[in-house]
């Protein structure tokens, strides 16, 4: 989408709204809503036992059991690019991340898009001039991780970051992908 076509859909008053289904973890409820709708943080989940991909509030969520005891060499240290990527808005210790990645069905293929992000990150800060904006960035790449493209303007509204910026994050990371 070019950002022409972005920003006219964004003004646009005659344009059909698409609905997405969100799904509620103590209900077990599915249910279809706005896109405009959606509240800030969600994420775009497969859940088990749910057909199709779901938004849902990240705070309902439990964390999965540990499926891998051990990850290999090269995913760690692609953990480790990751955490050195992220450790200004993210100040974890290797061992949690290795931990989150344990819990993943496929650590491997998880990471990858970890990498796409941080290095999508990396490719765009040094435009950035203070921590607001790269937070906000850091903030554009987690939606961006968690969120179908064609939803990314529904969910991210910068107060910081131009919209040229935001178009141009956007388009590399779904690129990269």
């Amino acid at each position: 989408m070019t950002k022409k076509n972005w920003l006219e859909r964004l003004l646009s008053k005659n344009h059909r709204e698409p609905m997405e289904r969100i799904y509620d973890p103590e209900t077990g409820e599915v249910q279809s809503i706005p896109l405009s709708s959606l509240k800030k943080g969600w994420v775009h989940a497969d859940v088990e036992g749910i057909d199709g991909y779901v938004w849902v509030d990240p705070n309902k969520l439990q964390p999965s059991p540990i499926v891998h005891e051990h990850l290999d060499d090269a995913l760690v240290i692609a953990i480790r690019e990751i955490r050195e990527t992220f450790l200004e808005h993210r100040n974890i210790t290797v061992a949690e991340w290795e931990d989150g990645f344990k819990r993943d069905q496929n650590p491997t293929s998880e990471a990858s898009i970890w990498l796409n992000a941080a290095r999508t990150y990396s490719a765009m800060v040094d435009e950035l001039t203070t921590n607001a904006e790269r937070d906000e960035l850091y903030t554009l790449i987690i939606v961006c991780l968690n969120s179908p493209e064609h939803a990314i303007e529904s969910v991210f509204q910068p107060s910081l970051l131009d919209v040229d910026f935001v178009q141009r994050v956007t388009v590399r990371y779904f690129n990269l992908c």
